[in-house]
C-alpha cells in the first residue's frame, strides 16, 4: 500500500503539482519541477512538432544541395584570403578519420568538388543558382525551428539572404579557426617543446562546434531567442553529437555488409543515416532551446493549439494595445518577446495570434529585429468591433459555414442577434480610444 501511495504521489506531482510551482521558488523541489516540466515540453515538441519528418525532409534537402551551400560559404571566405586552407582542414578533422572508409571518400569526393568550383566560369546566372539554392536550403531548416517555436512566418527573401550569408561565412570559418589553433599548437610543441595534450586540441575544437550550433539556435529561428538557453542547449546539443560520431565510428565495423548489397554506392546510405540522425539530434536540440526558454509558462505552452477564440481575442488585444502605447510614445518598434516575458504569456499562442494580425493587414515585423513589429494603420481607424469579427470567424482560409447552408427563420434570427449584440457592445470603440484609457506600462517597451 505504501508503495501505490508513492506511486500516486509521484504521479500527482508530475501531472499536476509540479506545474502550480512559482518558477521564483529556491531549493531543490524548484529544480526538480523545472527539469520535469522542460522533460515534459521537449518530449511533447518531440512528438507534436513532427521532428523525425522534418528531420527526413532536411537530410534529403541537405544531400541534394550539400555542394551548393559548401560552395557559396568557401567562395565568400575565398573573398577573405581564405578557402582552400580551410577546405583542407575541414578534410582532416579528427572526427571525419574516426568515420567508415566509405564516408570519408565521400566526404573527400565533396570537398574536392567544391575546392574546384570555379564561379567566373559558372557566370551570374550559376552563381545566383548557387546562392538561391543555399538559401532556400537554410529557409527549409529556418521552417523547421519556426514550427519549434510556433511561428507561422518566415523571413521575407531579402532577410534570408542577409542572415543567411553570415551564417555561410560564419560555420567555414570556424572550421577553419579551430584547424588554424590545432596545428599552431603541433608547431608549438614541436619547435617550442611546449607540452600541449591531445584533449586541448579536442576542447577546442569542442568550443567552436558549440558556438557554431549555438549561433544556429539563436539566429535562425524568425522570433528572439535568449543567449543563455540557446548557449545551454547548444552545450548539451554538441556533446550529443560527438557520441553520436563516436558511436557510429564504432558502428563501422558493420558497415562492410553493405559493400556486398551496395557496392561502389555503399557510401550513400551510411551517409543518409547519419545525416537523419544528425539533424534529430539538432532539432532536439532547438526543442530543448524553446524548453528552457518557456518551461515557466509550460502549463500554457501545452495547450497553446487548443487555446479557445476567446484567448485569441484577449492576446490579440493586447498585443495591438501595446503596439498603440509604443507608436504613441515614439519609443521605436514592439518588442513581442519582452511583452511575452513580463507577461509571461505562452509564446506559441503569441506567435499564432500576430502571425493573423500580420495577414490581416494591422501588423508588420520590422525587417532589422526578429521580434520587432509595428502597426501598419493608425489606431483610430482600427474597430475593435470589427477585429474581433474577423478573429471568431476564422476558419483556417475557408468562408463562413453559414454562407453555403440553409438556415431557417430561427437560427437567422439568432445570428442576427449574436452580431447586433456584438455591434451594440462595442459601438464604435477603436485602438486609440483603448489606449487612451489604459495606463502606460512596460511590457512589451524596447529594451534599450
Amino acid at each position: 500500500m505504501k508503495v501505490q501511495e508513492r506511486f500516486e504521489k509521484i504521479k500527482a506531482f508530475v501531472l499536476r503539482d509540479v506545474w502550480n510551482l512559482p518558477g521564483s521558488e529556491k531549493g531543490s523541489m524548484s529544480f526538480l519541477a523545472r527539469l520535469v516540466r522542460v522533460g515534459h515540453l521537449l518530449f511533447r515538441g518531440y512528438i507534436d512538432d513532427d521532428l523525425t519528418i522534418h528531420a527526413s525532409s532536411l537530410t534529403f534537402v541537405t544531400l541534394t544541395s550539400l555542394v551548393p551551400i559548401l560552395a557559396v560559404g568557401f567562395a565568400l571566405i575565398r573573398g577573405l584570403g581564405m578557402g582552400e586552407e580551410q577546405l583542407a582542414r575541414a578534410a582532416e578533422m579528427e572526427w571525419i578519420g574516426q568515420m567508415p572508409e566509405q564516408f570519408q571518400v565521400f566526404v573527400q569526393q565533396i570537398l574536392e568538388i567544391v575546392n574546384t568550383t570555379n564561379f567566373a566560369a559558372l557566370g551570374w546566372i550559376g552563381l545566383a543558382f548557387f546562392v538561391l539554392t543555399a538559401v532556400l536550403v537554410l529557409a527549409n531548416v529556418e521552417k523547421s525551428f519556426n514550427r519549434v517555436w510556433g511561428v507561422d512566418k518566415n523571413r521575407s527573401i531579402l532577410r534570408q539572404i542577409t542572415n543567411y550569408t553570415s551564417v555561410l561565412v560564419l560555420v567555414p570559418l570556424l572550421i577553419g579557426v579551430a584547424g588554424g589553433l590545432k596545428a599552431r599548437l603541433a608547431f608549438s610543441e614541436q619547435f617550442f617543446e611546449v607540452d600541449v595534450n591531445a584533449w586541448v586540441q579536442n576542447l577546442m575544437s569542442f568550443v567552436f562546434m558549440w558556438l557554431a550550433i549555438g549561433f544556429l539556435y539563436m539566429f535562425v529561428p524568425n522570433t528572439r531567442v535568449r543567449v543563455r538557453p540557446a548557449l545551454v542547449s547548444s552545450l548539451l546539443t554538441t556533446g550529443v553529437l560527438l557520441g553520436w560520431i563516436r558511436i557510429f565510428a564504432v558502428m563501422q565495423t558493420g558497415v562492410a555488409r553493405y559493400n556486398m548489397i551496395y557496392g561502389a554506392f555503399a557510401a550513400v546510405p551510411v551517409f543518409l543515416f547519419w545525416m537523419y540522425v544528425t539533424w534529430v539530434i539538432l532539432l532536439l536540440g532547438a526543442e530543448f532551446t524553446f524548453a528552457l526558454q518557456n518551461s515557466d509558462t509550460f502549463q500554457l505552452e501545452a495547450s497553446a493549439d487548443q487555446a479557445s477564440t476567446r484567448s485569441r481575442i484577449l492576446i490579440a488585444l493586447m498585443v495591438l494595445r501595446r503596439a498603440g502605447q509604443v507608436m504613441e510614445d515614439g519609443r521605436g518598434v514592439f518588442d513581442l518577446a519582452e511583452f511575452a516575458r513580463q507577461n509571461k504569456a505562452p509564446i506559441r499562442l503569441i506567435n499564432a495570434v500576430v502571425g493573423g494580425l500580420m495577414r490581416r493587414g494591422y501588423l508588420a515585423q520590422v525587417a532589422s529585429r526578429d521580434a520587432g513589429y509595428v502597426l501598419m494603420r493608425a489606431p483610430d481607424v482600427i474597430r475593435i468591433r470589427q477585429l474581433v469579427r474577423e478573429l471568431v470567424s476564422e476558419s483556417g482560409g475557408f468562408s463562413e459555414v453559414d454562407e453555403h447552408i440553409q438556415l431557417d427563420a430561427a437560427l437567422k434570427g439568432i445570428m442576427g442577434q449574436i452580431d447586433s449584440g456584438l455591434a451594440g457592445e462595442l459601438g464604435e470603440l477603436t485602438l486609440a480610444e483603448m489606449v487612451s484609457r489604459s495606463a502606460p506600462g512596460p511590457a512589451g517597451a524596447p529594451a534599450g
